[in-house]
């Protein structure tokens, strides 16, 4: 803590180099007094929280370690199950004897327990169950993994899947329950579009990536709300590009057919293309004014 370094500059007058030496004056290094923690530590004793954390008492202390000391002690405790735990940085006290005492924030929480109706848990906790990650638990992660586990569904074919989750707190617990009606299986027969004049069906087919089902095309015949509203957007930038840019895109038309096929239709109202009136060039004396309207794109 108390290191001082001092730049010694020495310029050589026949070749005006500089060089530059520092002076290093580390002083003593300090080592760790104590770890203690603020907030209740239950279930766990303070010897295994200690345990998870790289700095220990007697031995020298290092900025780094303590940085990412915290971190390491909030993944252990999600590994634990206890996902709603955070872990803030060291408070830093620094004693005499350049002795530092440490003292973590924490705060465990209770643990969490799922339960999964409907699916296998083992299916959907890899890649589908954010809040089992090392980001911990909140409500914004339950909605993402809801949003994840329906489009995971609907590119099955189960288009009308519902997800829900139900959270019950009790003492020391929190109970996540989530359940998943997959409902029954559709092919996508049909992309349709309705309205267009100015842009053919088929350029507007080549903006989005639903499509009919076809041979050796993965993905091909599901309908995703997600994809579809990045198809949407995709074809509302398409319209501003050329012009129309009061253009109107959706809301989408899903019809149901025998057999489990669905037919998607996507209306759309072109409003007005804007057209160049007139163009006027200010600043460019020295280029050909010709040449260099040959060059522009409008």
């Amino acid at each position: 803590f108390d290191a001082k370094v001092r730049p010694e500059v020495a310029i050589d007058p026949a070749t005006q180099r500089a060089a530059i030496t520092y002076q290093v004056d580390s002083g003593p290094r300090s080592v760790v007094g104590a770890i203690d923690f603020d907030g209740p530590t239950a279930p766990f004793s303070a010897q295994d929280l200690l345990g998870q954390i790289p700095l220990k008492a007697g031995a020298p202390y290092s900025r780094s370690a303590a940085e990412r000391s915290d971190d390491r002690l909030q993944s252990w405790l999600i590994s634990q199950h206890y996902n709603l735990a955070e872990v803030k940085p060291p408070k830093i006290d620094r004693q005499p004897e350049n002795r530092v005492h440490l003292t973590y924030p924490l705060h465990v929480g209770p643990r969490l327990e799922v339960q999964v109706k409907g699916a296998d848990f083992d299916k959907l906790k890899n890649g589908l169950l954010p809040f089992l990650g090392p980001e911990g638990y909140d409500e914004a992660l339950v909605q993402q993994a809801r949003g994840k586990i329906k489009d995971f569904y609907q590119k099955d074919g189960y288009y009308h899947v519902v997800v829900d989750s139900v959270e019950v707190p009790t003492e020391g617990v929190l109970s996540l329950s989530i359940t998943i009606q997959p409902g029954a299986q559709y092919v996508l027969e049909s992309v349709n579009f309705h309205g267009n004049q100015g842009i053919s069906d088929r350029e507007l087919s080549q903006l989005v990536e639903l499509s009919p089902k076809k041979l050796l095309a993965l993905g091909s015949g599901r309908l995703v709300d997600s994809v579809l509203e990045q198809d949407l957007e995709n074809l509302r930038a398409y319209y501003a590009s050329q012009g129309y840019s009061q253009a109107k895109i959706g809301p989408k038309q899903v019809d149901e057919e025998k057999g489990g096929r669905l037919r998607l239709t996507i209306p759309i109202v072109e409003g007005p293309r804007e057209q160049v009136g007139e163009m006027s060039f200010e600043g460019i004396d020295a280029l050909k004014l010709d040449d260099f309207k040959a060059e522009l794109p409008l």
